[in-house]
């Protein structure tokens, strides 16, 4: 079903210049689709995240700047750890919800997730820097 969906999302709304980053890796929906992938990113998994750390899977993204995230959260595929792409887990996760907007939310069976992420425009990023700074001043 998350398959599906994220094959009916990429054919229907994003345009095909547009690059699509899945993590932690979605080969076979980018070959199926056709989406456009930058090959020095096209997956962050759990143990390239363990080997290099969140700094670098960070500077990745940063690097490779898609369009849109899609993360899958299964957690058979986590290796049955907590799952790595939940908010507030890791500095990784917060760069992603700090820089791009959840446009969908999709959840499948066994709580596996398919989350959508855009990136955001500049007027975007710098409402919501602006809504993050006004929250941290009012924190008593």
């Amino acid at each position: 079903m998350l398959i599906n969906t994220a094959i009916a999302y990429i054919n229907s709304v994003i345009d095909k210049n547009d690059t699509v980053l899945f993590l932690p890796e979605g080969n076979l929906i980018n070959f199926i689709t056709g989406a456009k992938v930058d090959l020095h990113c096209y997956m962050i998994d759990r143990l390239y995240f363990e080997a290099y750390g969140e700094n670098k899977s960070i500077e990745k993204i940063k690097k490779s700047n898609p369009d849109y995230i899609m993360l899958v959260n299964f957690s058979i595929y986590n290796f049955h750890q907590p799952y790595m792409y939940e908010k507030d887990t890791n500095k990784l996760v917060a760069y992603i919800y700090a820089n791009y907007i959840k446009k969908m939310e999709v959840r499948g069976r066994r709580d596996s997730r398919l989350i959508i992420l855009k990136r955001m425009t500049a007027d975007e990023k710098k409402e919501y820097d602006s809504m993050q700074a006004s929250s941290q001043y009012m924190m008593f």
